[in-house]
């Protein structure tokens, strides 16, 4: 849950959305209330549903683990559509004494809570499409590069380990060399890749995709090797945008 509470959109979307919500004034709470007390309504609403969506989309991801991500959204938007639909009734209807005539059906109020659901799972996927640009100034030279028997940082493809040595994989080769993961990932410089696992580093430039086999997943690169992602690490990899499936 972490890595949802944590997404930079994720703060400007509670805010934002109760002001539109304030504004639009849905279920007829445009009628019944003035601007501060929908503001008000609106945010409770929305931040409440934010904390029941994120638990129940992480529920989902475990329980439908090896399932495509967009089937995965349609499964949660429709679970929060059913959980959201009587508990919005219960709350207009009953605490705030909405006029049953002037509120939608179960059916509408479902296919909008479901459609926001899938909309907010469409976005975030589209926005982790494109991977993050590089934190650091890409022209200082990286240490790695002073080992290895490349030009470019760029032809390196990815870092394993082996007992106490990695082996570096790059467009001409593979080369090996006496030292942890973690240091051969740091002598990377930061923002260029990311571990998939824990004797896993890839570079993200050089993913073509991903593929998955039962609850296993894989990163397939650029030299037709396949490497795998641990549970550990899933979440870094696809908020990264390297799920391709």
């Amino acid at each position: 849950m972490k890595a949802w509470l944590t997404h930079p959109v994720l703060p400007i979307a509670l805010v934002l959305a109760p002001v539109i919500f304030t504004v639009i004034g849905p279920f007829y709470s445009y009628s019944y209330y003035n601007a501060a007390e929908r503001l008000v309504l609106w945010s409770l609403v929305i931040w409440s549903m934010t904390l029941v969506g994120i638990a129940n989309r992480i529920a989902v991801d475990r329980i439908f683990e090896g399932w495509n991500y967009w089937l995965r959204s349609i499964i949660s938007a429709a679970i929060l559509g059913l959980i959201a639909t009587p508990v919005l009734r219960f709350v207009m209807l009953w605490l705030l004494g909405v006029s049953v005539s002037h509120y939608p059906s179960n059916l509408e109020v479902f296919a909008t809570c479901a459609l926001s659901s899938f909309s907010v799972a469409a976005l975030r996927r589209l926005l982790r499409q494109a991977p993050p640009l590089p934190e650091t100034d890409p022209t200082p030279e990286a240490p790695m590069l002073k080992r290895l028997q490349v030009d470019r940082l760029e032809q390196v493809i990815r870092i394993t380990s082996r007992d106490h040595y990695v082996d570096v994989y790059t467009d001409e080769g593979v080369e090996s060399f006496l030292m942890r993961l973690t240091d051969a990932a740091r002598e990377m410089g930061e923002g260029y890749g990311m571990f998939t696992h824990r004797s896993h580093w890839v570079m993200k430039s050089a993913v073509l995709g991903s593929r998955r086999e039962g609850s296993k997943i894989f990163l397939v690169m650029n030299d037709g090797s396949e490497v795998p992602v641990s549970r550990t690490y899933r979440q870094d990899v696809e908020d990264a945008g390297l799920l391709t499936d």
